[in-house]
């Protein structure tokens, strides 16, 4: 590839996935914003504004300054970008002031999840909402330069650009930017750093061609997922067409601090942590609105960051991620949330911690024996899926240690496309240290297989019922 100008290297096997994802149409930009208390000099409504906080961003992380090219083959690649120009990575939008701030972003949200990339320029932008006592700086980028954690850093950077030292010197920045000329991460999901065994890989490969009790005997299963006929799994995935043409949900929710905090206690005085409490009382929420009688179990799947496992920065861009599935039985939901539910969270946090300092035997692991992504990809379509509901969690952003000087950021909203190949439901989590914790539920329209049933309806129960267990936690 030494004929392509700025060629970097050739994406690994899960960023190929992602590549290949988006390129079907079926999955667009993930957003993490977070609300800023900007002084009255900084006018949000000229995109010149920012320019300093980007260019320090773009300084900082060279996913920034790339693009992907052949994303329509099995051996995409990534390029370095040498110039920006910085307004075409702005956009200022002004909604309805008539709702409270959560819907106006909600709105914001849902309007630019399917965002697509302009060719020849890095898959990133920033959208500003101008709020009535702040602003929404989302940023919106396409899953192939970064997950979720990407976005906590982005902002953590963006944050710092926006020092009053720099915005006074604003008028000496150009529009346009010379790249940084940096060290380009290695890919994360290599043989060296994600080992396989001969038995977790063999085991999914053998258990298709053996009859279901003789697989089960042996402790074979033909998939990473603890699915079953009777796991909850929504709508089949689509078709090809069908699933680039729907729309995707979104619901924005807001758990106080006061709910937050007593939650936190009450997980540590168990021995378990928020996201293992979660993705419990996630579960209890659909054992009471899901009316299948042939629902006997809830799988999750849950993002893993593996950055502190790979001894990789924090703050480092790109794709480090890892999941793990966790199966419920039907929980006893028409009851407290009691001793059983505490005994679950806590098995599901010790999974959760085993999973993000485990290296060896990482399901994501596995994609560097798919042949070809693109085919292994377009086979899923019509296909059950494989968990009922996902739940990333992208963590504490600690802004109210910010430095003097800089915007304070209040709050944090983390969203993503619904899942077209995998749950039917999203629920991605962010929250700011002593603030409020935000969700967004995702999903794709249809994807819930409610009929004539609406799917609004279902997700506002799901989420009241979750947020009553997490207020009367004891």
């Amino acid at each position: 590839m030494e004929k392509v100008p700025g060629f970097l290297r050739f994406a690994s096997p899960n960023e190929q996935r992602t590549i290949a994802r988006e390129h079907t149409g079926v999955y667009h930009a993930v957003i993490i914003g977070a609300t800023y208390q900007f002084d009255e000099s900084f006018n949000v409504h000229d995109p010149s504004t920012f320019y300093n906080a980007l260019h320090h961003c773009i300084q900082e992380h060279p996913f920034l300054s790339v693009a992907v090219g052949d994303a329509h083959t099995d051996k995409s690649y990534y390029r370095r970008v040498t110039t920006t120009t910085l307004k075409d990575h702005i956009a200022i939008v002004e909604q309805s002031a008539n709702h409270d701030d959560n819907t106006t972003i909600g709105q914001m949200l849902q309007g630019h999840l399917h965002g697509t990339w302009p060719e020849g320029i890095s898959p990133w932008k920033i959208i500003v909402l101008p709020l009535q006592e702040a602003c929404f700086i989302a940023f919106s980028f396409s899953h192939a330069i970064g997950d979720g954690p990407t976005g906590l850093a982005f902002h953590r950077s963006f944050q710092r650009g926006c020092s009053r030292t720099l915005y006074a010197a604003r008028d000496t920045r150009p529009d346009t930017m010379q790249n940084p000329v940096t060290p380009f991460p290695s890919p994360f999901d290599t043989p060296e750093r994600l080992p396989i065994s001969w038995g977790f890989l063999l085991s999914p490969f053998i258990a298709q061609f053996l009859p279901s009790m003789v697989a089960e005997w042996l402790g074979m299963k033909a998939s990473v997922s603890p699915v079953d006929s009777g796991t909850w799994l929504g709508a089949k995935i689509p078709s090809v067409e069908e699933a680039a043409s729907a729309q995707s949900m979104l619901v924005v929710r807001e758990v106080e601090p006061r709910v937050l905090v007593n939650a936190l206690q009450q997980a540590r005085k168990h021995d378990a942590k928020f996201t293992g409490l979660f993705i419990r009382c996630i579960a209890r929420a659909l054992s009471q609105t899901v009316t299948d009688v042939g629902v006997t179990n809830f799988v999750n799947q849950t993002a893993i960051n593996m950055r502190r496992a790979a001894s990789i920065p924090q703050d480092e861009g790109g794709m480090y991620v890892s999941g793990t599935y966790i199966r419920y039985d039907q929980p006893g939901a028409h009851m407290a949330f009691g001793g059983d539910d505490w005994k679950a969270a806590r098995n599901s946090t010790k999974q959760l911690a085993e999973s993000a300092v485990q290296l060896q035997d990482q399901a994501i692991g596995l994609l560097r024996y798919v042949s070809s992504m693109r085919k292994w990809m377009l086979g899923k379509f019509g296909q059950t899926r494989d968990c009922s509901y996902e739940v990333s969690n992208v963590g504490v952003a600690n802004s109210n240690e910010h430095d003097a000087g800089t915007p304070r950021q209040t709050k944090f909203v983390f969203a993503q496309p619904g899942h077209v190949l995998s749950a039917p439901l999203a629920f991605n989590v962010a929250s700011v240290g002593g603030g409020a914790l935000v969700y967004t539920v995702t999903w794709q329209a249809g994807a819930l297989d409610l009929g004539k049933g609406s799917e609004e309806e279902f997700v506002t129960k799901v989420c009241s019922l979750l947020e009553n267990d997490l207020q009367n936690l004891e």
